[in-house]
């Protein structure tokens, strides 16, 4: 049985694969191909006589109520991290006065010369 071949509208080239051929559009001729989504139905689970809803089921995603409280707020060794980027941001703080101040100097001394 011979294998099919896709072959490129743009271009000579041919493919064993439609996968194949849609990379190559994307990537040397600028080009999306999309396939077209077929959705399925889906088939809701029967539940078994004589067990009540919601037993055996999994809480999937973010606590909630009393639970949300037990969170933890950051990854350990961040802490670290926080202390650090504080005192560089102090260090910024008190260069930026420095850098104040001399700009007020500079300032006043052309209004100076221009007097």
């Amino acid at each position: 049985m011979p294998k099919k071949k896709f072959k490129c509208p743009k271009c000579d080239r041919t493919f064993s694969m439609p996968a194949h051929l849609a990379r190559h559009m994307n990537t040397i001729h600028g080009r999306k191909t999309r396939k077209k989504v077929v959705k399925k139905r889906r088939v809701k689970a029967k539940r078994r006589v004589g067990r009540p809803k919601g037993v055996g089921r999994k809480k999937v995603g973010r606590p909630k109520g009393r639970m949300a409280a037990r969170r933890k707020v950051a990854a350990p060794g961040s802490a670290r991290l926080l202390v650090q980027m504080q005192a560089h941001y102090r260090k910024l703080l008190a260069g930026r006065e420095g850098l104040d101040a001399q700009i007020d100097a500079v300032t006043r001394a052309i209004a100076a010369l221009r007097a």
